[in-house]
């Protein structure tokens, strides 16, 4: 059991924090999410001081249920309501499929849905509720269909996209060379792949050198690329915006949600 200093120091990093404006870059609604679920699910009957910092509840557990890798995977925001779904690894006991075998141990992923308010006047945030064990999210819907209509074939626009693929997950040159100006992607460091291929690329608009001529011009695409990492493989999606500038394609932004319909 935790001594009475170890107790207030956990309450004082545990309390609300002020937020002017909650939005994509802003994380203090997950961060203070993720911190309940897990002082949530490590408070047992004689040890809760730290779930104390975010609600008073009468705590049955008699033993904390052990989580590993505890994370935000997304929220909704619905007035002065949040609504944050965490995840992460919990250890479950597992009874053997073999008769006369002992149960055994395994991590298994579990999701949690998580409430909170924030206050208007000060800004501060507070839980609403307990965390609520949910579902994991389904597949994508079958009907979900991108919007990049174009089919790729010119070779300029799909070596710029190639190009600044292989440097920015495999380190090979500059991404900068490969970026519209004022962009601030840089590459993923330390790189996690040694090779990418660009296996098929799609675009809202059509991408050729006529319409690289025209400086300004904007196109939306869907790029499915293959990622090595020596025997280790994987096929990933990016979604970028494109902009011709002196008759070429270079990359503005790597976009967080594509074009469906």
């Amino acid at each position: 059991m935790g001594t009475a200093s170890e107790a207030q120091e956990s309450a004082q990093a545990s309390r609300p924090e002020a937020v002017s404006e909650l939005n994509i870059t802003d994380t203090s609604a997950e961060a203070k999410a993720v911190g309940y679920v897990q002082a949530w699910l490590e408070a047992t009957n004689t040890e809760h001081a730290t779930l104390d910092t975010y609600v008073t509840v009468p705590v049955n557990s008699q033993a904390p249920t052990e989580a590993r890798g505890l994370r935000a995977a997304g929220f909704t925001k619905s007035g002065d309501l949040v609504t944050v779904r965490v995840t992460g690894d919990v250890k479950t006991t597992v009874a053997s499929d073999v008769k006369g075998e002992e149960p055994k141990s395994m991590w298994v992923q579990r999701w949690w849905q998580v409430v909170l308010r924030t206050d208007t006047s000060s800004g501060t945030l507070s839980v609403v509720g307990l965390p609520a064990p949910v579902a994991a999210p389904g597949a994508v819907a079958a009907d979900t269909t991108f919007e990049y209509p174009k089919q790729v074939g010119d070779p300029a626009a799909r070596a710029a996209v190639q190009e600044f693929l292989t440097a920015y997950l495999a380190g090979s040159g500059e991404v900068s060379r490969y970026t519209a100006p004022g962009s601030s992607i840089t590459a993923v460091t330390p790189a996690p792949y040694t090779k990418v291929l660009v296996q098929n690329l799609n675009a809202t608009d059509e991408m050729s050198a006529k319409t690289a001529a025209k400086d300004g011009t904007e196109v939306q695409v869907l790029v499915t690329a293959q990622l090595d990492q020596g025997a280790s493989s994987q096929t990933s999606t990016y979604f970028l915006t494109m902009a011709s500038r002196a008759g070429r394609w270079e990359v503005k932004s790597i976009d967080t949600t594509p074009k469906i319909s």
